[in-house]
Formats: C-alpha cells, structure tokens, sequence
C-alpha cells in the first residue's frame, strides 16, 4: 500500500520523540502527587494510562482531523499512515520500544508483584500486539 502520508503523520520524526518521555514522566508526577498511592500503584497507573492512550492514539482513531486529503486516509489509523505504512522505520521502531521499555521500569518498581506484573504486562500487550506486521493488517480488516 503505496500512499502519500497523512498530513498528521508528517509531524512525526525523531525530534517528536520526547513528547513520550515528557507525557511518562507526567503521568508520574501526578500520580505520586495524589496521597495513598504507593510507587507500585503509581508505576501501574502510569503504565495503563499511557497504553491506553497510545492504544487511543494510534490504533482506534481513523482518518484525519483534517480535511486536506479529501479522505484518502479515512480507513487508515495512525499507525498505518506512518511512513507510509512501511514496517520497521526508526519511528515504527522507537514507538514499539517505549511501552516495552515502560512495562519493564513498571515491573522492576513494583518489585515483581504478580498481580502488578499481570496488569502492566496485559496493559502492554494491548499496545504492543496491533504494532505487529501480521496483526496490523488483520485488525484492518476485522475492525472496519
């Protein structure tokens, strides 16, 4: 599938990166700001949060908010609109780094609690399984 990239995904580069980190890091500060919440819950919070709204982001949103493409990528979600759907660019590969790399600093601050590592580990596989070439097209066609 050889297209042009939508006019959202031509804002991610590597320059766009942080903005993960910065939203990481965030979520952190707001979740210990809250009282009773150990750094267990909070390491755990932060990783539901940010897989659910990566999820959000690029798996569940379709199209544009904009209308300049006259809905050429209608059916797309972000993840398939990045780089024009080639699998394995540096973005593609930085995107599925971060929530395996997130899951395992959630893991290691929650001490290896298995309860915390079922949550984290399913809050990630949630994000992590669409991201996968095999899957991606099949979620295409069984979602639309």
């Amino acid at each position: 599938m050889q297209n042009e990239l939508g006019t959202q995904v031509d804002m991610i580069f590597t320059g766009a990166w942080v903005i993960h980190f910065v939203l990481i890091a965030l979520l952190k500060i707001i979740f210990d700001i809250v009282p009773n919440i150990t750094q267990e819950t909070s390491w755990t919070l932060v990783n539901i949060f940010y897989m659910v709204g990566s999820f959000i982001m690029f798996h569940w949103v379709r199209g544009v908010p904009f209308e300049f493409n006259a809905g050429a990528y209608d059916n797309l979600n972000m993840w398939e609109q990045i780089d024009s759907g080639d699998q394995y660019t540096p973005t593609k590969k930085f995107l599925l780094t971060v929530p395996i790399l997130l899951f395992l600093v959630s893991t290691h601050y929650t001490h290896y609690d298995l309860t915390y590592f079922m949550v984290n580990f399913l809050a990630t596989l949630m994000v992590v399984v669409p991201k996968l070439p095999a899957v991606s097209l099949t979620l295409t066609v069984s979602i639309s």
